[in-house]
């Protein structure tokens, strides 16, 4: 694989407003950045022979409009699960607003709102389906997400007294 170092970098360019959140998927080979206005670009990475890298735009996500002019749409956090049995990888976005979304080869295939307040964490345990999700207000959720209608379960949901920073799976079963 082709690594960056303090020798090397790369500028990626296509978001119009600040770019707020990144994340790699499992192999690094998938890459998107969120921004300020909502959109997700998906860039993949590709190691040349000569161990350069190339870094192509796949696709962008763009979010719908604000049914109000105040209404945020910053997308604050983002997490890849694995492969799904068609070979699929999911994309979960958070934003602003409290609400997640799940995307498939980019087009959205469900919403989750069971938070009130900006999504400050969201990770995929290492199956790929179950996604824990926690909010600038305390709220700790794990949602089942279903393989192939990306339905939603509510599994667990917890409402803390203070801010949370750092929510992670530790093992398949704790947080």
């Amino acid at each position: 694989p082709f690594y960056l170092n303090n020798q090397s970098a790369l500028f990626l360019q296509g978001h119009q407003t600040p770019a707020l959140v990144c994340a790699w998927n499992a192999t690094s080979e998938y890459m998107a950045t969120a921004s300020e206005a909502g959109n997700i670009l998906i860039w993949n990475y590709e190691t040349l022979q000569n161990q350069s890298c190339i870094v192509h735009h796949l696709a962008t996500i763009k979010r719908p409009d604000s049914k109000t002019l105040n209404e945020p749409n910053d997308i604050t956090a983002l997490s890849w699960s694995s492969m799904t049995s068609d070979n699929e990888i999911l994309l979960a976005s958070g934003n602003f607003n409290g609400v997640i979304s799940i995307y498939k080869r980019g087009v959205e295939v469900n919403s989750i709102s069971f938070h009130q307040t900006p999504i400050v964490e969201l990770h995929f345990r290492d199956n790929g389906f179950v996604l824990l999700a926690a909010s600038s207000g305390g709220t700790i959720t794990i949602s089942s997400i279903d393989e192939s209608s990306f339905t939603h379960v509510l599994l667990a949901h917890w409402e803390m007294k203070e801010e949370i920073i750092g929510a992670e799976w530790i093992d398949e079963n704790s947080i």
